[in-house]
């Protein structure tokens, strides 16, 4: 197979794009590409009946974004003095260096904080239940993820309200 002739180490870069038929919008992990951080040989079958035996190789490939394998070999021990939005982003662009688009709704008050050597993913999630909106009447409940278009910080109003805009149209 594939994994005789080549050597995977588990440490290569995964380009991956699709689309599930029926939909304009494509997956597209192009511009940024994923980590392979470990193989799995499955089984091996024959194609044909699906038996036990030579003929094919079935791997599962583990695959993750950068930011999360390089989440897990920083900490962030820094005191802050600024919004909890401004704390995630200098989190995001200065820690783990993302290089990914970082959409983050505006939060409320300055705070004096301490980071007290977090993961970046556990210093944010933290953050994130700490702060309010400055734009949605003080409405809690942030949520911190990644799609595939980059990183979103957000409350979950503000993706209710974008979900609504969209039926809409």
């Amino acid at each position: 197979g594939y994994i005789d002739d080549h050597t995977i180490l588990g440490q290569e870069l995964l380009k991956l794009k699709f689309h599930t038929l029926g939909s304009e919008f494509s997956v597209d992990f192009t511009d940024h590409p994923l980590h392979i951080h470990k193989i799995e040989n499955l089984r091996t079958y024959d194609p044909g009946t699906g038996a036990e035996g030579a003929g094919a190789i079935q791997y599962r490939i583990h695959f993750c974004a950068p930011e999360l394998m390089n989440n897990d070999r920083i900490r962030v021990s820094q005191a802050y003095e600024d919004t909890y939005s401004e704390i995630v982003k200098d989190i995001l662009k200065n820690h783990l260096r993302t290089a990914k688009d970082v959409w983050i709704e505006e939060t409320k008050d300055i705070h004096n904080v301490v980071i007290p050597n977090m993961h970046p993913f556990d210093a944010i999630r933290w953050i994130a239940r700490q702060c309010r909106s400055k734009s949605a009447s003080n409405i809690p409940n942030y949520n911190f993820y990644e799609t595939t278009k980059g990183y979103r910080f957000k409350t979950m109003h503000a993706q209710a309200v974008r979900h609504s805009e969209r039926r809409q149209m």
